[in-house]
C-alpha cells in the first residue's frame, strides 16, 4: 500500500514538472500578469463593496433622523449620498461586466486537453502576453476612472 502511494506521488511530481517544463517563459509572464489582474480586480471589487456599505449606512442613519424632511442640510446630504450610492452601483456593474469579459489563460492541463486560446486560434504565447498586458492597461484605466467616484 505504501509503495503504491509513493509511486502515485512520484508520478504526480513527474507530471507536474513536465507541465511546468512545457510552459514557455512568455506564457509564465502572461500568467503572472493574469494573477496580478485577478488580484487587482478583487481589490477593486472589495473597495466598492466597502464604499457601497458605507453609503448604505450613511443613508440609513439619515433616513432614521426625524429632522430629514425639515433640515435642508440633512436633505442635501441625503441626496448627495443617494446619488453617490447610485453611482457606486453603476461602478460595481461595470466591474462585474469587465470581469465577465476578461480573457483567462487556460491551465497547462487544459491546454494539453486541447483548450482553445482565449486570444484567438493560432495565436502565439507572445500574442497572449500582449493580450494580458492590454487587459492590465484596460483594468488600470477602469480602476482610475472608478476610484475617482470614491474620492469625489
Amino acid at each position: 500500500m505504501k509503495t503504491t502511494l509513493y509511486v502515485t506521488y512520484a508520478v504526480s511530481l513527474l507530471l507536474l514538472s513536465a507541465c511546468a517544463a512545457g510552459e514557455t517563459e512568455t506564457l509564465k509572464q502572461a500568467r503572472t500578469i493574469q494573477n496580478e489582474i485577478l488580484s487587482s480586480i478583487a481589490q477593486l471589487d472589495s473597495s466598492f463593496t466597502s464604499y457601497t456599505n458605507q453609503l448604505n449606512g450613511e443613508i440609513s442613519a439619515l433616513i432614521a433622523d426625524t429632522m430629514l424632511q425639515e433640515d435642508t442640510l440633512l436633505l442635501k446630504t441625503y441626496n448627495i449620498s443617494k446619488t453617490n450610492l447610485d453611482n457606486a452601483y453603476l461602478a460595481h456593474a461595470e466591474i462585474d461586466n469587465w470581469k465577465s469579459t476578461m480573457k483567462l489563460l487556460p491551465s497547462m492541463e487544459e491546454i494539453a486537453k486541447g483548450a482553445a486560446n482565449p486570444f484567438g486560434e493560432g495565436k502565439t504565447d507572445e500574442e497572449a502576453l500582449s493580450g494580458m498586458k492590454k487587459q492590465n492597461e484596460d483594468l488600470a484605466a477602469l480602476t482610475k476612472k472608478l476610484s475617482e467616484l470614491i474620492h469625489q
